[in-house]
């Protein structure tokens, strides 16, 4: 499944999408290009699943695919990844208790980041939480 474009023009990502933003962002930081293959690994997924998520993130133009099947973000995509990230790291540090195993919030964080209003991601962001009510 694909992120959809919602009413206003901006992109509605899927609890996958994020998950990979996420991951793309966490094993080649803001600047490094991460291979499908390190993705499938980290993620204990099938090379071709990391190939086809890469490809939907590069049509909504969030990352960059290489010859080499590396990936970097564009611009939108790492500030994507980066407000992704930091709400997953707020609801992990609240609820990641509840899971036995370190690793196992992540997919169940993501579908909850993908159902939030931008409006409650936002005020789950440092920066951005004092502006809210500016």
């Amino acid at each position: 499944m694909t992120g959809q474009k919602s009413t206003d023009g901006d992109i509605r990502l899927t609890s996958s999408n994020i998950k990979y933003l996420i991951t793309l962002l966490r094993l080649g930081g803001d600047s490094g290009s991460v291979r499908g293959t390190d993705i499938a690994a980290s993620l204990g997924i099938t090379k071709p699943s990391a190939h086809t998520m890469l490809v939907s993130l590069a049509k909504m133009e969030l990352v960059r695919k290489d010859h080499y099947g590396g990936a970097t973000f564009t611009p939108n995509g790492l500030t994507l990844a980066e407000k992704y990230l930091s709400c997953y790291e707020a609801l992990d540090a609240e609820i990641g208790g509840l899971f036995p195993d370190e690793g196992q919030a992540l997919s169940p964080i993501c579908a909850l980041l993908a159902e939030m209003p931008e409006e409650s991601l936002d005020s789950m962001i440092p920066d951005t939480a004092g502006k809210a009510g500016q």
